[in-house]
């Protein structure tokens, strides 16, 4: 093993800015700095995966029309 870099005693508050610091030079906007959180909305789905995959398998066989 050896020592690549030291960066001193540990201390939250100093990693989690090193860390903002590194987001924000990347373009990253650091979630300590996000004022709000969008809210989220879900539509309902129609289920077609059954659908979908009898049509391939239909067409696989041949039976589809071209």
């Amino acid at each position: 093993q050896r020592l690549v870099a030291s960066l001193g005693r540990f201390d939250e508050t100093k990693v989690k800015s090193l860390i903002a610091s590194l987001e924000r030079s990347i373009g990253r906007v650091p979630d300590s700095e996000l004022s709000e959180v969008p809210a989220v909305s879900f539509s309902s789905a129609l289920a077609y995966g059954d659908l979908y995959a009898l049509q391939c398998l239909w067409q696989e066989l041949g039976w589809g029309l071209r």
